[in-house]
């Protein structure tokens, strides 16, 4: 199998990405046609003219870039078929997943406050905490009900029932099939580290030239090169080729390390420029902390932090930051929690895992509510959607099944 070296351009990439980030296509798709597909042919159908509705036309360029992704697949070997075949599986209930949220979602809507697919209600039928009522709760919780209401929806089931189809005229596969095709993405990407880091400091540029006069321009180029030099001469030509190119560079300290990556261009002065995590020593992430040095580009601030840590005063960054996101295993870090011990106690609440806000507002209930509607019945709807899209071959899903298990778990513990 020959497959294709040089990159999409970058408005291609970030078509494909979308389509499968949105259910559009599948994974299937994506791998062929980032793997196989003709660099002339993908972004004519792409840039196909467009006529008519929208959405219409975006459903119908990726109907012909699945379509063309088996008539590829259909000149391969059968080792070579079955591989591809894996990465659409290994995706597929993930997918088939977010097609039950939002199932589960629309339904607790309609049948409690109406407003998703069945207009407003004029008497709701939930009570203060937004929790259907007995006769609304019979409906909802019926797994009956539940597979009639997958069976008549007519938006995303068909479409998923289409991409499905195809993908259960080609041969099975189990997850050891997976290796081949894996390994030649991780090799393809690796040859487009240098072509996406171009086009994204492209971009950048044209972003500056739009936004900022040629002056300004200038001084930042000149901050810049200030800056990358002395920061250079401080960590190293390849730790500051990392950051240019937004990889994460991370500083071990005594009893956490921190791990900072640009948010933004490397021109970005002050607040904003640098996105700062604080892990454990296993790499665990602990919690995310808002630091910055006032007027100061961000590779400055880099080296500030660096030479913080490296002088052992790590300290310095967490008690002058301030924490946001704690994770669960944040919270029971001595380091993070001596931080919080020193912040007032509704501060610390807002910070909890989980916590947003310290008082509930009327959308707060609204979503507490569905969320504990999706735990409940995420397992009726997943089963009802994966029983529909796939039919008869449902099971050739169940050896790939161990990420929407763990998807399903988190869908659990947001309710708890």
């Amino acid at each position: 199998m020959q497959f294709q070296r040089s990159p999409f351009p970058a408005e291609v990439e970030y078509f494909l990405d979308s389509a499968v980030e949105h259910d559009e296509l599948g994974a299937f798709a994506h791998a062929v046609l980032t793997l196989l597909g003709s660099r002339k042919l993908v972004p004519e159908l792409i840039e196909k003219r467009k006529i008519g509705h929208l959405l219409h036309c975006r459903q119908s360029r990726c109907h012909e870039l699945d379509a063309y992704a088996h008539e590829i697949i259909a000149e391969l070997a059968e080792h070579e078929r079955r591989s591809f075949v894996a990465v659409g599986l290994r995706w597929e209930p993930r997918r088939l997943l977010n097609i039950a949220e939002y199932l589960a979602s629309f339904n607790f809507e309609d049948e409690t406050r109406g407003g998703a697919n069945l207009p407003f209600r004029r008497h709701w039928r939930c009570d203060d905490n937004y929790d259907p009522t007995p006769r609304a709760r019979r409906r909802l919780y019926a797994p009956g009900a539940i597979r009639r209401y997958a069976r008549l929806e007519d938006c995303s089931m068909p479409w998923a029932r289409l991409l499905a189809g195809r993908l259960r005229q080609l041969p099975a596969a189990v997850p050891a099939d997976l290796d081949l095709v894996c390994d030649l993405l991780l090799e393809q990407r690796e040859t487009y580290r240098v072509e996406y880091h171009r086009a994204r400091q492209k971009f950048e540029a044209e972003q500056r030239r739009r936004f900022f006069s040629n002056g300004s321009i200038e001084r930042d180029r000149r901050a810049v090169r200030r800056a990358a030099s002395f920061c250079a001469g401080l960590l190293g030509p390849a730790k500051v080729g990392a950051f240019a190119r937004g990889e994460a560079i991370t500083f071990a300290g005594r009893d956490v390390s921190i791990e900072v990556a640009r948010a933004r261009s490397i021109a970005t002065v002050g607040h904003g420029a640098l996105e700062v995590k604080l892990c454990a020593q296993d790499g665990t992430r602990l919690a995310n902390v808002c630091v910055f040095f006032d007027k100061t580009p961000a590779l400055d601030q880099l080296a500030a932090i660096a030479m913080h840590v490296e002088a052992g005063d790590e300290s310095a960054i967490i008690q002058t930051g301030n924490l946001f996101n704690v994770t669960a295993a944040g919270s029971e870090h001595p380091v993070v929690r001596a931080r919080l011990a020193q912040m007032p106690k509704a501060e610390v609440e807002v910070l909890a895992p989980g916590r947003r806000r310290r008082t509930a507002s009327e959308y707060d209930k609204q979503k507490a509510a569905l969320r504990r509607y999706t735990a409940d019945t995420i397992d009726i709807y997943a089963e009802a959607v994966r029983a529909r899209v796939w039919g008869r071959d449902v099971k050739r899903l169940d050896p790939f099944l161990d990420q929407m298990q763990a998807a399903i778990g988190e869908i659990k513990g947001r309710a708890a």
